[in-house]
């Protein structure tokens, strides 16, 4: 097809010939002059209309694109939330409290042994330490036991200098030792004890001999 400046060209070289038939020339200037006008609104119609073409291809292209965007992103957070772990839960038949599970142990057992004894239930267990946040809910939970049943906890004096600690290291900031408690009869009563004494059914703290066999409290934290 024949382009623009062809057009003119051969246009051109039709105007030089027709001069020389006098009054023609005027004539084919005007002739010139409208096929240039038509031949250009032509092209820049052309052009404009490729133009059109060529950005409405890119914005469906860009539209495609983001769409295939948008379903990677929507897979990779399913495949993110997929990859979270679990909420912790507590093993059937414990108790949650906040963020720790307790269970008070159906035999009875030594202070010493208790500690396997919670272990062997859930390998996370260990004997459960008191504190002002989950004192209130254990307690409820070793009053819902006859007041013969006593019950284990962390607490020990494990040291030559006669200081109380937990096992698991955490702070002692909390106690609920019964009248005359602990007392240490016969410089033998080493670990402590939901429950004992005449008011044993108020389940407060009492010292005994870790060798007793009592039921015992398993905690597990999850945190």
């Amino acid at each position: 097809m024949p382009t623009e400046s062809a057009l003119l060209l051969s246009l051109a070289l039709l105007s030089r010939v027709t001069t020389s038939h006098g009054s023609a020339a005027t004539t084919a200037d005007h002739v010139v002059s409208g096929l240039a006008e038509v031949c250009t609104a032509g092209v820049r119609d052309a052009v404009q209309h490729e133009v059109r073409e060529t950005v409405n291809q890119a914005v469906s292209q860009l539209r495609s694109g983001q769409r295939e965007l948008n379903a990677t992103l929507h897979r990779l957070q399913d495949q993110l939330a997929s990859l979270q772990p679990a909420a912790a839960q507590c093993p059937d038949g414990w108790r949650r409290h906040q963020d720790s599970c307790y269970l008070v142990t159906p035999h009875q057992t030594t202070w010493m042994a208790a500690h396997h004894v919670c272990a062997a239930l859930d390998r996370r267990a260990r004997l459960a330490s008191v504190h002002h946040g989950s004192a209130a809910f254990l307690k409820s939970l070793a009053k819902s036991y006859r007041a013969d049943q006593l019950i284990w906890i962390g607490l020990a004096r494990l040291s030559a200098a006669g200081s109380w600690s937990w096992s698991d290291g955490s702070p002692v900031d909390y106690a609920d030792w019964d009248g005359g408690q602990p007392n240490n009869a016969k410089g033998v009563e080493d670990c402590a004890h939901f429950g004992g004494g005449a008011r044993s059914a108020e389940k407060r703290w009492h010292d005994n001999s870790c060798t007793r066999m009592y039921l015992a409290m398993c905690q597990i934290n999850l945190s």
